[in-house]
């Protein structure tokens, strides 16, 4: 797995407008936890067990996968903002809370006749998205609360154990910083601050038995309201297998002492779709 480092570039922001579900026709899934505070492992697919795509009116998710022994998600009273600048993305719903460990996942909705994004799914995996040739974005918003040290480590995972962003320890480290995988964006985590990630992962080819064939970018606070974020990565790995068949969280604080709560989370075929502006 080969990582490349790129220096720190000027972040510029705009505001982002959130299209009600189905609007975008690349928008594949959705996710805004516009359930009651405090309910634990909300159903975010209650109508449509196996789920929909949000241009089929649906979330892009089936219902939460609850693991024995894992702690629940919590709804919070208050959804995640992100402001920049003067200019505000908008927000629905509220938020999630994740627990100390793993998380329940959220996967994707199951494939069916008539599937608008079945040439995205993987043809070694159908449940899963991510097809050679073709380009997924992902975005989320995130925020650590409470006292961050060297030990906290607060993630969205995506896919697989071994994709993962956010607030990742590391004991080599001098500073929190926000990581895709092992590799640092040269970001600082603060406690309370609201931050904006997304990521592209390019699928490559699968023949000849190398599935270790996708390349995967990270963004934190990019530009918002073009076709592009603007700036270029701040952190790119190649020689990974990514597919995309759901989403989960983990936290560990080490002295149990910080949180980690996540929203407005994206899947779409353009940028533009996971960061649509005003």
């Amino acid at each position: 797995m080969k990582t490349r480092h790129l220096p720190l570039l000027p972040i510029l922001a705009a505001a982002s407008l959130c299209l009600p579900a189905g609007s975008r026709a690349g928008l594949i899934a959705y996710e805004s936890f516009d359930q009651n505070a405090g309910l634990e492992n909300p159903d975010i697919s209650a109508d449509q067990p196996d789920g929909k795509p949000a241009t089929a009116g649906g979330t892009g998710f089936q219902p939460l996968k609850v693991v024995s022994g894992r702690e629940p998600l919590v709804v919070t009273e208050e959804g995640l903002t992100f402001s920049q600048d003067g200019m505000t993305l908008k927000t629905a719903g509220r938020a999630v809370r994740a627990p100390g460990g793993q998380s329940p996942s959220l996967p994707l909705y199951a494939p069916y006749a008539g599937d608008p994004f079945a040439d995205y799914r993987s043809v070694q995996n159908p449940a899963a998205f991510g097809r050679e040739g073709r380009t997924l974005w992902v975005s989320w918003l995130f925020r650590v609360e409470g006292d961050i040290t060297l030990q906290t480590t607060a993630v969205m995972k995506i896919g697989s154990d071994a994709i993962h962003a956010g607030l990742i320890h590391n004991e080599k480290a001098k500073e929190a910083f926000f990581r895709l995988i092992s590799s640092s964006t040269g970001v600082k985590v603060e406690p309370g601050r609201t931050y904006l990630a997304v990521v592209r992962i390019d699928y490559g080819s699968k023949d000849g038995g190398n599935d270790k064939t996708d390349r995967i970018m990270l963004w934190v606070n990019p530009d918002l309201g073009g076709s592009d974020p603007g700036v270029k990565p701040r952190v790119t790995i190649d020689d990974v297998n990514a597919p995309i068949s759901s989403f989960w969280f983990m936290l560990g604080s080490g002295d149990g002492q910080a949180s980690a709560v996540f929203d407005e989370i994206r899947l779409g075929e353009e940028y533009a779709d996971v960061v649509p502006a005003s």
